[in-house]
C-alpha cells in the first residue's frame, strides 16, 4: 500500500480526518489541525492553543478503477476555530439538509459546524451551537450515536481531560446536556479520558478509555453512578480508541497506548477474542464501513505508521493485510472515502489498492513509552540503593504511573526494604505492589506534579 495520490501543508499539526458519510456530500472531507504555542515562545502569560477546519474535495472518474490514477484532491477552503481540535466527527445523517459536524476543542467546548450547499459549491460554516468552554477540562473525542440508526435527536458523548464524560442531546435549538459524570480517575486525581464511543447498534450503551489503563462499559439507562464493566487488566497503559463494528453488532475493537489492537466480543469483557502487536500506540481504529469488507480495520500506530488489519474467519486472529509509513512523523488520523461506489469496489484483500480512498494525516507529538532505567543502582549516604526509570520520550503521568505500577521493578530478594516516589503521585494513593515479597513503601514526602519527563524512584536497603 505505498501510492501516494496527494500531499497537501496543513501548517499546523494534523490530527484527524473524517470523510462526510452524509447522502449528497461523500465528496467532501475535512482535517482538524491542533498547535500549541508556549507562552515563552510566543511573549504571552499563557501557552495558546490554536486550530484549523481544512475543507477538501475528493472525485473519483472511475470507480470500477483500482489504481488510485482516477481520483483526484482539492483543497476548498480554511476556518480558523476557537481553539485546537482534538476530534472531529460527522453525523451519518444530513440535519435540515446539512451536514453537521462535531468537533472536540481544546479550549473545553463541543461545536458544531455545517456543510451547506452554495450553488454547485459546499461551503463549512460554524453553525453557531457549541457548549460553553471549560477552562479545566478540554474536550479530548467525541462520537455520534447515529451512525449506523436513524435517529431524528441524535446525542454526542465526549470524554475530557479531567476524566469525566458528558452526553449531548443535539437540537435545532441548541445543545443540551443529558449527562455528566466522573468516569476515570488515577489515585482519586483527574486524568485523561481520551476516548468515549457509542455502540453504533444501541444509542444507549457506550464504552470509555483513558490514561488509567482502564476500559468500561456504560449504559445511560441504568445510570452512570458505577460501569456496566471495567476491565483494568488486558492494558499496561492508556486505552485511547474505541470503534464498534458496523456489521457485526457483537464486535469492538480497543487500541492502546501499550501497542495492542484488542478485539472483543462486547458480551464478555474478560478476554479479547484476539489481540495484535501493532508496534506502536493505536491512536485511531476505523473498520471499513461497506458489509462486502468488514473483515477489514484500519489502525493508525503513531510510531508505527498506518496499518491495514484483516480478522481471520473465526475472528481469533488479526493479521497485518498492508502498511503505510511514508510520513515523517507520527500516525494520528486516517479514514475510508465514503464515496458509495469506491466502498463497493472489488479489490484483492491481499493488494487493498483501493485504499488509495483512504485519508491520512499525521500530529507529531509526545506519546507514552516503555520507561527504562536511566542508571546503575546508586548508594546513598544513608545506605539506601536507588534507581531512577525515567520516559523517552516524555510521556503523560498518568500513562507513566499506570504502567509503573503494573511493571514493578525487580529488587533483590535479599534486601529488607524498598520504597518507591512517581513524581507527582501523591503517596498516600499509590498501590503497594509485591517486590520479590517484599512490600513497596510509598515515601512520605513527594511534590506536586512535576514537569515531564516522567519518573519514578524505586529504593531499597542492601549490600548490593
Amino acid at each position: 500500500m505505498d501510492a501516494t495520490l496527494a500531499t497537501f501543508d496543513t501548517v499546523e499539526t494534523a490530527d484527524c480526518v473524517e470523510s462526510c458519510p452524509a447522502a449528497g456530500f461523500e465528496s467532501s472531507m475535512v482535517v482538524a489541525t491542533y498547535q500549541l504555542h508556549k507562552a515563552v515562545e510566543i511573549g504571552e502569560p499563557e501557552d495558546r492553543r490554536s486550530g484549523t477546519l481544512q475543507h477538501f474535495q475528493l472525485s473519483c472518474d472511475d470507480a470500477a478503477s483500482t489504481d488510485g490514477a482516477n481520483v483526484s484532491v482539492q483543497k476548498l477552503e480554511e476556518t480558523t476555530t476557537s481553539s485546537g481540535i482534538f476530534d472531529i466527527k460527522w453525523s451519518t445523517e444530513a440535519m435540515n439538509g446539512k451536514a453537521v459536524l462535531g468537533a472536540a476543542t481544546a479550549g473545553g467546548s463541543l461545536e458544531l459546524y455545517e456543510l451547506v450547499r452554495e450553488g454547485n459549491a459546499q461551503t463549512l460554516r460554524h453553525s453557531g451551537l457549541s457548549t460553553d468552554a471549560d477552562a479545566d477540562s478540554m474536550c479530548l473525542s467525541l462520537d455520534w450515536n447515529n451512525r449506523m440508526h436513524s435517529n431524528a435527536q441524535p446525542s454526542i458523548c465526549v470524554s475530557h481531560s479531567d476524566g469525566a464524560l458528558s452526553v449531548w442531546d443535539i437540537a435545532s435549538q441548541g445543545i443540551v446536556q443529558k449527562a455528566k459524570w466522573r468516569a476515570h480517575d488515577l489515585f482519586g486525581s483527574p486524568i485523561e479520558a481520551w476516548i468515549a464511543a457509542f455502540n453504533c447498534h444501541d444509542p444507549n450503551v457506550l464504552f470509555s478509555g483513558a490514561d488509567d489503563a482502564a476500559l468500561k462499559g456504560w449504559d445511560l439507562r441504568a445510570g452512570t453512578t458505577a460501569p456496566t464493566f471495567k476491565n483494568v487488566r488486558q492494558y499496561s497503559m492508556g486505552v485511547c480508541s474505541i470503534q464498534f463494528h458496523p456489521h457485526d453488532e457483537r464486535l469492538v475493537a480497543v487500541g492502546s497506548y501499550d501497542e495492542q489492537v484488542a478485539i472483543w466480543d462486547h458480551r464478555s469483557m474478560t478476554r479479547p477474542l484476539a489481540v495484535y502487536g501493532a508496534g506502536g500506540g493505536v491512536w485511531r481504529l476505523k473498520w471499513h464501513p461497506a458489509e462486502s469488507r468488514k473483515e477489514l480495520l484500519l489502525a493508525a500506530c503513531m510510531h508505527n505508521g498506518f496499518q491495514l488489519l484483516e480478522l481471520a474467519e473465526d475472528q481469533t486472529e488479526l493479521r497485518k493485510a498492508a502498511s503505510y509509513d511514508r510520513h515523517d512523523s507520527l500516525a494520528y488520523g486516517m479514514d475510508w472515502w465514503l464515496h458509495p461506489a469506491v466502498l463497493q469496489a472489488k479489490a484483492p484483500v491481499d493488494l487493498p489498492r483501493r485504499l488509495c480512498t483512504s485519508l491520512f494525516t499525521t500530529m507529531p507529538t509526545a506519546v507514552p513509552a516503555s520507561p527504562s532505567a536511566t542508571s546503575p543502582p546508586a548508594k546513598s549516604d544513608s545506605g539506601m540503593l536507588s534507581k531512577t526509570w525515567m520516559t523517552k520520550p516524555p510521556v503523560a503521568l498518568g500513562s507513566f504511573a499506570a504502567w509503573f505500577q503494573h511493571h514493578p521493578p525487580r529488587i533483590p530478594s535479599g534486601d529488607d526494604d524498598a520504597r518507591v516516589e512517581i513524581d507527582g503521585v501523591p503517596p498516600t494513593s499509590l498501590r503497594k505492589p509485591s517486590y520479590e515479597g517484599r512490600n513497596c513503601k510509598p515515601m512520605t514526602s513527594i511534590s506536586g506534579p512535576q514537569p515531564h519527563p516522567a519518573r519514578a524512584t524505586v529504593a531499597w536497603r542492601g549490600a548490593r
